[in-house]
């Protein structure tokens, strides 16, 4: 059965069949196992034989997942749910403002972005470095840098505004 999980706002499409799961992030493949440590809330969670601890809550119809000390939002939808949410989703606003936001804390390690420069999307924008690993924000749609809040060396919370795109 396939659902649609969303964390922080990024859909994902996860496959489950009996109790393997299986899920494609992006066209790659991982698989997954996830057992109950205590019975409640934390879990061992195994991605492609790496091992990880993660505390998993419901929490306002969807599950706050902490791994490793990073805290994620969650939300899965059923398949008929995943798509009357696509379709009911509204269209974006061609020029609009939107705000890139870090979707974790950590360490600006290089700012691809320059104001009034126009962007792709998936044009990488910011590069921010978050317990030893680099992270690429990049455009969500195509638009116009039209402000760039962050500066290489900056340290950032999570939900702070890097740039701003028109």
């Amino acid at each position: 059965m396939k659902f649609l999980v969303e964390i922080e706002g990024r859909s994902f499409e996860v496959e489950v069949q009996n109790t393997f799961v299986r899920a494609s992030v992006d066209g790659e493949h991982y698989s997954i196992d996830m057992r109950s440590v205590d019975g409640h809330c934390l879990y061992s969670l195994i991605v492609d034989n790496c091992p990880y601890d993660a505390f998993v809550e419901e929490k306002d119809g969807g599950y706050s997942v902490t791994i490793q000390g990073e805290q994620f939002e969650v939300e899965i939808k059923d398949p008929k749910s995943a798509r009357l949410a696509m379709m009911t989703r509204k269209p974006e606003v061609p020029g609009a403002e939107l705000p890139i936001k870090s979707p974790l804390p950590g360490l600006v390690v290089a700012v691809e972005a320059e104001p009034g420069r126009a962007v792709k999307k998936g044009q990488v924008l910011v590069v921010l470095e978050a317990m030893k690993m680099e992270n690429d924000l990049s455009a969500p749609r195509d638009g116009i840098v039209r402000e760039v809040k962050a500066a290489v060396g900056e340290k950032v919370e999570k939900g702070q505004v890097l740039l701003t795109l028109e």
